[in-house]
This record gives structure tokens, C-alpha cells and sequence, in this order.
């Protein structure tokens, strides 16, 4: 059935849901947005950009399973990472 009209609403079988509260103080709840975009460095090769359109230059390559726990190989390498998100 499409709804045309507010009249179109079967109010009944609404109420008849489970409807869960919000919670009371949102402050003490944790929420997830990630926003991507973000995190680009302009130098992705082998991503798709936002029309879908494979990227085909730039020098970061795309990530292998492989690649996982090899970006921080020595004491160096951390300060590089904890002080890059410093501003």
C-alpha cells in the first residue's frame, strides 16, 4: 500500500511497536560518527573518489591485510604518530 496522505497511516498497528527511551543525559552516552574524508591526504591511489571513479595517481597504495600493525616499528616511529595528532 503506498501513502498518500496522512489518512493512508494505520495509527493502530504503529502503537502496537516496541519503541525504545532515549536516554536521560546523551553527555554520558558514546556516539560514532566517522567522517572519512577526513582522513584523506590528497595522495590515495586505487581508492574510489565521491563519483565513484577510481583514483589513479598520488603515492599512498591501498591496504592489504598484510599491511596490518606495520605502521609503528620502533620508538621513533610512535613519537611520529602521537605528536602528528597534535596541533
Amino acid at each position: 500500500m503506498t501513502i498518500k496522505s496522512l489518512q493512508d497511516i494505520d495509527l493502530n498497528r504503529l502503537a502496537e511497536r516496541t519503541f525504545h527511551p532515549s536516554p536521560a543525559a546523551w553527555e554520558d552516552q558514546v556516539l560514532y560518527f566517522l567522517m572519512l574524508d577526513r582522513f584523506s591526504d590528497g595522495r590515495e591511489h586505487g581508492y574510489r573518489d565521491n563519483q565513484g571513479r577510481l583514483v589513479s595517481t598520488g603515492s599512498t597504495p591501498l591496504f592489504h591485510a598484510g599491511d596490518e600493525g606495520n605502521a609503528i616499528q620502533n620508538d621513533q616511529d610512535a613519537l611520529r604518530w602521537r605528536d602528528a595528532g597534535v596541533q
